[in-house]
């Protein structure tokens, strides 16, 4: 057992705000996915700013990261708001917000890559994975199937990674930092990083 094993923090390290529980609304709708596809496609900063509006309007600003980076749009999406301490799932709660920024990008034609990202300290035995980088990718999968299962996301516009603690937003020295690590980026690609897919 770890003390600052992500499953094991104390509660000085888990005061970010947890939101409030929502019945999750039926992703599809009457709204045919992917029937305007076009309309999006190749301005992922017109995503990014309906993705800041939205949040603000939800308060979801400090539970959501939007940055632009050099492969594209990264919407962040912290553990503390998403998933339960070393879980793989994101929370029932917090799946309204989810479907929220999912329902932004589910018709557009942006290829997207879902990544998982973990702190470097070592998980707890007894987990269903071995290490964070298989917590990270079967994090950042959970999201994919759920946009695929969910959302009818086309399988061939949407992939996914887990960096385990191999690429930090933050240094992993202090409790803050080791939060802002823990988490699962939906990036849009760049047509620079689309290219580089297979």
């Amino acid at each position: 057992m770890y003390p600052d094993d992500p499953e094991n923090e104390d509660e000085s390290e888990t005061t970010e705000p947890t939101p409030t529980p929502t019945p999750s609304p039926t992703p599809g709708g009457d709204e045919e996915p992917f029937a305007n596809a076009s309309e999006g496609m190749g301005d992922p900063e017109k995503a990014a700013g309906e993705l800041k509006k939205m949040l603000q309007e939800a308060s979801l600003k400090d539970l959501v990261a939007v940055r632009q980076e050099s492969r594209g749009t990264v919407i962040s999406l912290s553990e503390a708001a998403f998933f339960a301490t070393g879980g793989l799932d994101v929370m029932t709660q917090s799946r309204v917000q989810l479907d929220r920024i999912i329902k932004v990008l589910r018709n557009r034609a942006y290829h997207i890559r879902v990544e998982g990202h973990i702190n470097n300290i070592p998980v707890s035995p007894g987990r269903p994975y071995r290490n964070n980088g298989e917590l990270s990718i079967m994090r950042a999968q959970r999201v994919v199937d759920y946009m695929l299962r969910e959302f009818n996301f086309p399988g061939n516009m949407i992939s996914v990674a887990g960096y385990g603690e191999y690429r930090p937003v933050a240094e992993n020295e202090t409790p803050e930092g080791r939060r802002k690590n823990r988490r699962v980026d939906i990036v849009i690609l760049n047509d620079e990083e689309v290219a580089k897919e297979p």
